[in-house]
């Protein structure tokens, strides 16, 4: 499947402050809680200010980072 396009040109303001903490690991509720997230910031519904991982399991972060990366907003 090819990435998405790229995000918009900079909304600015506009849309809502948005922070997600995720305790990703074996369930997948929360990339599907992220690809939604990072659709609504493409459309300037929502700023993405900060994602956290909470649990243990150090791959969750990495699969954060990978999702991210997908979605341009790796920084």
């Amino acid at each position: 499947m090819p990435p998405p396009k790229p995000p918009p040109p900079e909304c600015g303001a506009a849309g809502v402050p948005l922070l997600i903490d995720t305790d990703m690991s074996i369930d997948v509720d929360d990339v599907g809680a992220l690809c939604a997230a990072h659709a609504l910031a493409d459309r300037c519904e929502t700023r993405l200010l900060a994602m956290v991982h909470d649990t243990g399991l150090g791959v969750g972060a990495a699969a954060l980072s990978l999702i991210n990366e997908y979605y341009g907003r790796g920084d």
